[in-house]
C-alpha cells in the first residue's frame, strides 16, 4: 500500500469517527428533548385532568341549580301554563294599564323574609310574586310563599289590580289563606307616584 493510500484511508477512517461522534451526540441531544417534551406532555396532562375535574364539578352544580329552579317552578305555578292558553299569554297590554306595566313578571325575594305574628315562632320564607295580564283593564296577580329550606308551601295570595283611567288612583282586591280553610278577602285603595325615576305604589 502507498503512502497516499494510507493517508486517504487514514483521513476516511478520521471522517468517520467524526460523523458518528457526531450522530452519537445529536441522538443524545434528541433523546433530551424527548425526555423534556414527555415532562411536559405530563404535567399539561395532568393540569387537563384537573380542569377536566373542576369543569364535572361545575355541571354537577349548575345540574342541582337547574333542579332547584325546576321544582321551585313546580311549587309555585304547578298549573299556570295550563291555565293560560298561548293566545291569552300574548295578548296586548291594555293602555288603561301601561302606567302599571313595569310591575309584570315574576319576582323572588332575596334574600329570605323574616316572619313575625304573636301566636307563632318567629320564621323565614321565600315569596315569589307573578304579576300577568290578559288583555284586559287590570292586572293579575299571585304570591306564593313557601319555606327556604324545605319549599313547603305557605302563604298564598291572589288578585287583581285596577288603575282607574286617567287618574293615579289604584285599587288592590286579594283573597288569601291563612293556613287554615278559612279565606280573607280585602279591598285597598292607593295612589301611583312617581319617586325621582322610581314609580310607587302608596
Amino acid at each position: 500500500m502507498s503512502i497516499n493510500e494510507v493517508i486517504m484511508s487514514a483521513s476516511g477512517t478520521c471522517k468517520l469517527i467524526d460523523s458518528l461522534h457526531s450522530y452519537c451526540f445529536s441522538s443524545r441531544q434528541s433523546k433530551s428533548q424527548v425526555c423534556c417534551l414527555q415532562e411536559q406532555v405530563e404535567k399539561k396532562n395532568g393540569e387537563l385532568k384537573l380542569l377536566r375535574q373542576r369543569i364535572s364539578r361545575y355541571d354537577s352544580q349548575v345540574r342541582k341549580l337547574k333542579e332547584k329552579l325546576d321544582e321551585l317552578r313546580r311549587i309555585s305555578f304547578p298549573y299556570l301554563n295550563s291555565l293560560l292558553s298561548h293566545d291569552v299569554e300574548t295578548a296586548q297590554l291594555n293602555p288603561v294599564i301601561e302606567p302599571l306595566s313595569w310591575m309584570l313578571g315574576t319576582w323572588l325575594s332575596d334574600p329570605p323574609g323574616d316572619g313575625l305574628y304573636p301566636t307563632m315562632k318567629p320564621f323565614q320564607y321565600l315569596e315569589e310574586v307573578h304579576i300577568s295580564h290578559v288583555g284586559q283593564p287590570m292586572l293579575n296577580f299571585s304570591f306564593n310563599a313557601f319555606h327556604p329550606d324545605t319549599r313547603k308551601p305557605m302563604h298564598r295570595e291572589c288578585g287583581f289590580i285596577c288603575l282607574k283611567p286617567d287618574t293615579n288612583k289604584v285599587a288592590f282586591i286579594s283573597a288569601q289563606n291563612t293556613g287554615t280553610d278559612l279565606t280573607l278577602c280585602s279591598f285597598k285603595a292607593g295612589f301611583l307616584r312617581e319617586a325621582g325615576e322610581v314609580p310607587v305604589l302608596s
